[in-house]
């Protein structure tokens, strides 16, 4: 996949979210102004933050360079929302929470594409086998577990 595509793919993926989250806000301030004010707050925050995204899709060309790190970083964030949305808005929040850590894990399998770092000795054909040899020795030495060895020989072979 080239580097416009995965673009492309976040923004579209970040658009999803923000309407996850608009939908789940939505139903917070239904349930908020029914019940409890504090949902209703939550409500709000998580409309906000849906519009935001949606707004934002559209800038993902634009933050290439550093968008890695933002999703890099987004871990702690991304736990305070599930546990703020679990103990003030119910379950319904984590729903949105789950699909972002889907987004989260996208961006970060394709940082290499996204950072234009397709030359690296994994994406290349000609030096695979000059990689596989030196996993084998690192194995052999003790320096890699077995399973450890497998998951890089898999990310090799691909």
């Amino acid at each position: 996949m080239d580097r416009n595509t995965v673009l492309q793919n976040i923004s579209n993926k970040e658009k999803i979210g923000g309407i996850i989250w608009v939908v789940i806000s939505v139903i917070q301030l239904l349930i908020g102004i029914t019940f409890n004010w504090v949902i209703t707050i939550l409500g709000i925050w998580n409309l906000i933050a849906g519009l935001t995204r949606i707004s934002d899709s559209y800038k993902i060309e634009q933050r290439a360079n550093n968008i890695v790190d933002v999703y890099e970083k987004s871990l702690t964030s991304l736990i305070i929302f599930i546990v703020l949305n679990i103990l003030i808005g119910g379950i319904i929040g984590v729903i949105g929470a789950i699909y972002d850590f889907t987004v989260r894990s996208y961006v970060l399998d394709n940082r290499d594409v996204i950072l234009g770092n397709t030359s690296s000795s994994y994406n290349s054909n000609s030096n695979k086998y000059e990689d596989l040899e030196k996993l084998m020795k690192l194995k052999e030495s003790g320096a890699l577990t077995e399973m450890e060895y497998e998951i890089e020989k898999k990310k090799l072979l691909r």
